[in-house]
């Protein structure tokens, strides 16, 4: 059984532990092509669509900031990811073709054994890739 002093002491050095904690807050990909832009308009009287529309991304992200504005001195750090595509992308079809030049069907499935192989199902485009394909 642990004496009354150890006790003490591990709370006492746990308290230290977590009064020394850093806060490091992480947004992961909070894209504007999510939500629909409060305030921005192209056109008088034209509200922007959002090209992919995610239900709840804008009452979403007002959570986060009042979270953020909430938290301001608690907060150490924040990080925000940012997830971009060069045109030719390796999740976009024109990245590949088949044997004949045809581009996959949008949302196909390419996966590790339809890329190897001395005859694969698809190729990259672009020959350079092909090594690292």
């Amino acid at each position: 059984m642990l004496s009354f002093s150890t006790i003490k002491n591990r709370t006492l050095a746990l308290n230290q532990l977590i009064i020394n904690m850093k806060i490091h807050l992480v947004i992961i990909d909070p894209q504007n092509d999510f939500c629909q832009p409060m305030g921005f308009s192209p056109a008088p009287g034209v509200l922007p669509s959002p090209q992919l529309p995610v239900a709840g991304a804008d009452e979403d992200m007002k959570r986060v900031a009042k979270m953020i504005a909430g938290n301001a001195k608690k907060i150490d750090d924040i990080q925000v990811t940012l997830d971009s595509h060069q045109i030719v992308h390796i999740a976009h079809p024109i990245c590949w073709v088949d044997a004949d030049g045809n581009n996959p069907d949008p949302f196909t499935i390419v996966s590790l054994a339809d890329v190897e192989g001395n005859t694969p199902k698809w190729t990259a485009r672009n020959p350079a890739r092909r090594k690292c394909a």
